[in-house]
């Protein structure tokens, strides 16, 4: 496969692996908010592209964990020797995070146990134009500072030129840039000694730019006025999917609005969802040594103050789990390979069973695209569902260039109606249209309040 095609045919998910090391190479964002290569791009290497690589998920997740100890194997989790959910006792890390505190806790761990130096994950960007990106933390407080999840486009070229060689480091990231370093690791043998520890995060979909302008937008601040934004801020009581949104203007102007109050939000829709997530088949970042995500079970999902899933591969790190668990530090379950499906249900039916669809879609009008390990994949000859998948695909296309356009017009009623069309079309499919077409009202006319009173 060719790194060309991938960027060409608008599969580059922004990475950033090509562009490491690169003087003639760098990322730049492109019109519709997603980072791509810029530059002398003809003779990028296809190897370290985890959508042009000639090495799969599953063939980098057998050389790392087949000869673990007490490993298993699951087509869907991958490689697993410890499956659970849980969160961290102390609250200061729970309520600074976006679920159970533990992916923070972590990495606090490995560093003051000495087994790492800095870590390599992202937080808030010094930069104008952009929010958040890629940067090292070389003490607890840099980690304990740079928590939550970010749906938010980023690249880790830069940061991973800061990396010290004689140094130890963990990095963090969704499944293709863990995949991607993990290439990278494979060229550069200095950044493989160095980077010791790959710590992924369960991912629906990334998000472009475009996704904090439009919760940003609807609360009263226009893109070209958004300074921060939160894309976690937990609840009290209720559901822990029911989290807010809070968003602050150049001008230090702040606002807030709990999920189901804002458009787009809804995960399955695919708003702003770059095409190479359309084409990912790894849902539970299956090179990673250790996965967190949402526990989105009914026996957790009822604590707003969240619980995370999480998936050990490495024996280092499951020991010290292990250990939290007995001394009373970590609040831990253990689940099986059901309920981390189950806990992310719709995204594998999506990636899988709807890649299938894609994928035949593809083939049928002889368009060229990654190709993904069919061996995992099961179509379905349901119409409906098809008639689903196809149509999230289409509206995620149409919502990056109507986003466009209604910044253009300095309209976001244009972006509404325009996307109600498409989205009554959906809603049909999914047997919800009489419900969302309430909502669609609401979002509009809540926006406009907005507008007006201000």
């Amino acid at each position: 496969m060719s790194i060309n095609k991938v960027i060409n045919d608008g599969y580059c998910i922004g990475c950033g692996a090509c562009a490491y090391k690169r003087n003639d190479v760098h990322m730049g964002w492109n019109k519709y908010g997603m980072l791509q290569p810029i530059g002398s791009i003809d003779d990028l290497d296809d190897y370290v592209c985890p959508f042009s690589t000639t090495d799969n998920e599953s063939t980098i997740a057998d050389s790392l964990f087949s000869n673990t100890s007490n490993i298993k194997f699951d087509n869907k989790v991958g490689y697993h020797q410890a499956l659970l959910a849980g969160y961290v006792k102390d609250n200061n890390y729970r309520d600074n995070a976006s679920s159970g505190g533990i992916t923070s806790w972590l990495l606090v761990q490995l560093m003051s146990k000495k087994l790492i130096d800095g870590v390599i994950h992202v937080g808030k960007s010094d930069k104008t134009d952009e929010l958040f990106s890629y940067s090292i933390s070389n003490t607890l407080d840099d980690i304990k500072n740079k928590t939550r999840s970010q749906y938010y486009p980023t690249s880790f070229s830069d940061a991973l030129t800061e990396v010290d060689v004689h140094k130890k480091y963990a990095i963090v990231g969704i499944p293709c840039y863990i995949k991607a370093v993990r290439l990278l690791c494979k060229k550069d043998a200095l950044l493989k000694e160095a980077i010791k520890f790959f710590i992924g995060i369960f991912c629906g979909h990334l998000k472009t730019k475009a996704f904090a302008e439009l919760l940003a937008w609807q609360q009263g601040i226009p893109p070209r006025k958004l300074k921060e934004i939160n894309f976690r801020v937990k609840n009290s009581n209720g559901l822990a999917s029911r989290y807010n949104i809070k968003v602050t203007s150049v001008d230090d102007d702040i606002k807030m609005e709990q999920t189901g109050h804002l458009y787009g939000t809804d995960w399955g829709l695919g708003l702003f969802k770059p095409k190479a997530c359309e084409w990912c088949d790894d849902i539970a970042a299956e090179t990673a040594d250790v996965v967190f995500g949402d526990a989105w079970l009914p026996q957790y999902v009822s604590d707003p103050k969240g619980t995370n899933i999480v998936i050990s591969r490495n024996n280092i790190i499951t020991n010290i789990l292990n250990s939290a668990r007995k001394n009373g530090e970590l609040v831990l379950d253990d689940i099986s390979v059901d309920d981390v499906i189950r806990a992310q249900a719709g995204n594998y039916r999506h990636r899988q069973e709807g890649l299938m669809v894609r994928i035949e879609d593809a083939d049928l009008k002889n368009i060229w695209h990654p190709k993904k390990r069919e061996f995992l994949l099961q179509s379905t000859d349901d119409t409906t569902r098809r008639q689903i998948y196809m149509t999230r695909n289409f509206i995620s296309g149409e919502s990056h260039k109507l986003f466009f356009a209604a910044k253009e017009k300095e309209s976001l009623f244009f972006f509404f109606i325009n996307m109600f069309r498409h989205d009554l079309k959906y809603r049909a499919l999914t047997k919800n249209l009489v419900k969302n077409t309430i909502k669609m009202i609401y979002f509009c006319t809540n926006y406009l309040k907005k507008k007006w009173m201000k």
